[in-house]
């Protein structure tokens, strides 16, 4: 596995860079548009709240159901012919892990602080597809109780280290 690593591009961006071994290999632009090289993708919540991922000509790559309740930061990627699960380690955890048929096989954790990550993905998984889970990932900070925002930036502000 080779390792992705994102962070806001500037202090006011809503752009994330993705680094793979030192290099800029794309970005994703809140709320909704993913570059890859020179390919574009887009990713979109639906009426009903289902999240996807859509190539340059509006065909569906990957859909996720949108998750509720109790498991809000759980999510079931139907990806080829194998389902995969991306899900919080706790209920209150900033990290996330994938999981294929029950066993971890990545992961992605949050590092310092103004939402700098990094996915740990299996490279059996196209790019686009690995970027998607970083967007539903970022997705799932809006479901965070925002109390806990506070307490994530005060931790956050003894872990600030550059990307």
């Amino acid at each position: 596995m080779s390792l992705l690593k994102f962070g806001l591009r500037g202090w006011f961006s809503a752009i994330y860079k993705i680094v793979q071994n030192g290099a800029s290999i794309g970005e994703i632009q809140l709320p909704g548009t993913l570059k890859i090289g020179d390919t574009s993708y887009f990713l979109h919540d639906d009426t009903l709240g289902a999240h996807f991922l859509e190539d340059e000509n509006g065909r569906r790559l990957v859909t996720v159901a949108r998750p509720s309740g109790i498991t809000s930061r759980l999510f079931t990627l139907p990806i080829g012919d194998k389902a995969y699960v991306l899900k919080a380690t706790s209920i209150l955890g900033t990290d996330f892990v994938l999981l294929e048929n029950g066993r971890e096989v990545g992961s992605i954790v949050h590092e310092g602080l103004f939402w700098r990550g990094t996915a740990d993905l299996p490279d059996s998984l196209p790019l686009e597809r690995r970027a998607f889970m970083i967007w539903l990932y970022l997705k799932a900070w809006d479901m965070v109780p925002p109390g806990m925002w506070l307490e994530f930036a005060l931790r956050d502000l003894q872990l600030c280290e550059a990307i």
